[in-house]
């Protein structure tokens, strides 16, 4: 079932004598499954390797009938909140955002989208390569050129080495899409380890970071951006003003009465005395409070909530490539 949509490319396409295509699995995640392929390049004897990701089948039924049970379950809950401890917390907010997030991540033109994006926004860094979307990829096809790398937990690398890459890492993910003077930046939505590859050159022993899997990526507009530097320095600063000012510009849901500003500031006082919170490098800090706030029915924007989980999923690879790797 898996080579259906291959073949069918390959027949449509006119591309079929010149592919041969792996019998393999190389990865295979809950949606997708990637499959290699050698391409013969017109006029020459040189031989291009690529993959070819599909959904898995039957992917698209299942994801349905889950969206199906997940609204039944944001408006049981919406309808009996008085029985759980999170008072005003948006259910069918939600909902409405993990519907749309699961829509993205079986959408392949979408990918397709965010992989031209990607080669766009890294363009500029040899030490960043990005897998390209090839011309004959389809809406159920996604063909692009091969990276040839490790896991980069995997990689063997020194500590001088495993230092370096940690603090690339970070400023490709993090800084890089917090800081562009782009009008949005785009910003990887995943960013685990096996989503990051080491791609060593064997003839200068020079790696290079390889990201993978763009089916979840999202953007920020520069006034999200600006609003989270000015959150970040406010967190940094313990100034409680300028976090609230902050919060009411990024919230998307009502705007608070005075009894609920007062509310709002003491259970801010409590979270940022905590030792959970405090030990946090400043920018985690920074979007866990975001993240406590949802909880009390603030709605931010769901791209920026988006790269706070990146934020933490990152976290988790830098510390393994890094332990003493300071975020700050």
């Amino acid at each position: 079932e898996v080579m259906g949509p291959i073949e069918k490319l390959l027949a449509t396409s006119g591309e079929d004598n010149r592919i041969e295509v792996g019998r393999e699995i190389l990865a295979e995640a809950s949606v997708g499954v990637v499959i290699p392929f050698e391409r013969r390049m017109q006029g020459s004897e040189t031989i291009m390797k690529g993959v070819f990701k599909v959904l898995r089948p039957g992917v698209r039924q299942r994801v349905l009938e889950e969206l199906t049970i997940l609204e039944e379950t944001a408006h049981f809950f919406e309808a009996h909140r008085e029985r759980y401890p999170l008072e005003n917390f948006q259910f069918l907010d939600l909902f409405r955002e993990v519907r749309h997030r699961l829509a993205r991540e079986i959408d392949v033109r979408a990918e397709q989208h965010h992989l031209a994006s990607a080669v766009r926004f890294y363009g500029s860094r040899p030490d960043i390569a990005i897998p390209e979307r090839l011309p004959f990829s389809t809406a159920t096809v996604t063909a692009m050129t091969y990276l040839a790398g490790t896991k980069i937990t995997d990689a063997e690398m020194k500590a001088p080495e495993r230092c370096r890459v940690a603090t690339q890492l970070f400023d490709a993910l993090v800084c890089q899409p917090l800081f562009s003077r782009d009008q949005a930046s785009l910003f990887h939505g995943d960013p685990h380890a096996g989503n990051i590859l080491a791609i060593r050159n064997a003839e200068t022993g020079r790696l290079r970071i390889g990201l993978v899997d763009w089916s979840l990526a999202g953007q920020l507009s520069k006034s999200d951006r600006v609003r989270s530097a000015q959150l970040i320095q406010a967190v940094f600063k313990n100034d409680m003003s300028g976090i609230r000012r902050v919060v009411m510009a990024l919230n998307q849901g009502p705007a608070m009465e005075v009894h609920q500003r007062r509310r709002f500031r003491k259970r801010l006082v409590h979270l940022m005395r905590t030792s959970d919170f405090a030990d946090r490098p400043l920018i985690d800090r920074s979007f866990k409070l975001l993240e406590h706030l949802a909880l009390e029915g603030f709605v931010f924007p769901a791209d920026l909530m988006l790269f706070g989980k990146a934020i933490f999923t990152l976290e988790g690879v830098l510390f393994d490539l890094w332990p003493q790797f300071d975020m700050d």
